[in-house]
């Protein structure tokens, strides 16, 4: 526990550091400030909470002025400016300090009633709070008289703006580690294959000018980079609290084919303890069938965060950047490391099944690993790469079915049967 304690101050002390870093490095601040004199030696002084534009500041303040000479002919505008900085005494107006005179809290900002009668200037802050409740905008005006505590009303403005400095800390917080954490990735993923992670067998013959299968290419970048930006905040957050919970590496990192003349690097969110791979565990032993490791959630090197990324496939998201730099695919067969494409050899005509891209799911995805045999499996992986590298074949539909039944999978826990996923290959190759 204590050393998630202590991940968890590293990570909140960053947090503070690029927060802190940011309020030094933000635009300048512009307080809309005007003082009108009114009759009978009636003071009002307005201020405003800050924009980082200038010029919106003075549109502000100038509609204040605009709007105060337009209800009150005999007011003059004694003073209006945007302010950079705030001496303490109109600080205090931002605050719920006592103030000598008269007070209301307004929209986004403060207002002051000066008069050497403080009733006097009481009475007419209480007349403006009266109209504005009685306004058809029912703005809302709380008076305060000098010398009281002028406590936040509900939903004051001050909440809102704490809320925005909040969110925007976040923002340019996850921002800053999110550029880290590109930058990493980017490096990771840098070495996009080496002349000697071959598999000694011919490369099929290139499909990838067939139309479907351009298409297919165009729409895996498109909805990829689209998946990437909407999931952004759950890649960042998730990193997070892999770092807190289960600490360091944030990240699994693993030598796949992707084809059979391409290996490139693996990233996934880490799912399991630190030293899965030990003999203690024996997961080759006790989960490895012909070329495929198919360890089930219950086995004990999952961790708990891993188990729950695990079932919502939120594992899979890095994956987007080798659909993107790498070829991968969003629907196509899974990729493999070596050592478990050697087992596989032993099946005639096991290299079919990298006729077609790698992909997150596939037709044995939505079958369920564990609800079917490697040869099986493979028989499914052959089948759509057929399809694939079919001159007839709609490979589109077929991945729309298995989007479908992923999804369905993943939310119901409804796998499709062997024989369900050898129609779906029929039915988009028109038999």
């Amino acid at each position: 526990m204590s050393s998630r304690l202590f991940r968890l101050s590293i990570v909140l002390t960053m947090f503070a550091l690029v927060a802190g870093i940011g309020h030094y490095v933000r635009n300048a601040a512009y307080y809309p400030f005007v003082v009108v004199d009114a009759a009978d030696q009636l003071t009002l002084t307005f201020l405003q909470q800050p924009t980082s534009d200038g010029e919106a500041c003075a549109v502000l303040a100038t509609t204040i002025a605009s709007l105060m000479q337009a209800n009150c002919p005999a007011c003059k505008v004694a003073n209006q400016q945007c302010l950079t900085e705030l001496p303490p005494n109109l600080s205090d107006l931002f605050s719920e300090k006592p103030l000598s005179v008269s007070s209301a809290h307004i929209l986004n900002g403060v207002i002051t009633y000066a008069h050497p009668s403080p009733p006097v200037a009481l009475a007419t802050c209480m007349e403006s709070q009266r109209q504005a409740a009685a306004s058809r905008q029912r703005i809302q005006v709380i008076c305060n008289p000098a010398g009281a505590p002028r406590p936040f009303p509900p939903n004051h403005f001050l909440a809102i703006e704490w809320t925005k400095t909040l969110i925007r800390d976040l923002v340019q917080t996850a921002f800053v580690f999110g550029v880290a954490l590109l930058i990493f990735l980017a490096v990771q993923l840098s070495s996009v294959r080496s002349p000697t992670d071959t598999l000694g067998v011919a490369t099929p013959t290139d499909n990838r000018f067939k139309l479907s299968n351009i298409v297919k290419r165009v729409a895996d970048i498109v909805i990829s980079i689209l998946v990437l930006l909407l999931l952004f905040p759950v890649l960042f957050l998730v990193s997070t609290l892999i770092f807190i919970l289960e600490g360091y590496p944030i990240f699994y990192i693993s030598r796949r084919y992707i084809s059979l003349d391409q290996c490139v690097s693996i990233l996934k969110f880490r799912t399991m303890v630190t030293d899965a791979t030990s003999p203690k565990f024996r997961l080759r032993e006790r989960y490895m069938r012909d070329g495929y490791l198919d360890i089930p959630l219950h086995c004990e090197v999952y961790t708990p965060i891993g188990r729950l990324l695990e079932r919502t496939q939120l594992v899979e998201i890095l994956q987007l950047f080798n659909i993107i730099f790498h070829g991968m695919s969003l629907i196509g067969n899974r990729p493999l490391p070596k050592e478990n494409i050697e087992l596989l050899k032993k099946f005639k005509g096991w290299g079919e099944r990298f006729d077609s891209p790698a992909g997150l799911t596939g037709l044995s995805q939505i079958v369920g690993k564990l609800n079917q045999s490697p040869q099986e499996r493979l028989e499914l992986e052959c089948l759509y790469s057929s399809l694939y590298k079919s001159e007839n074949g709609n490979i589109l539909l077929c991945d729309l079915y298995i989007a479908y039944y992923t999804i369905r999978f993943l939310v119901f826990g409804k796998p499709l049967s062997i024989e369900g996923a050898k129609r779906l290959v029929s039915i988009a190759s028109g038999k």
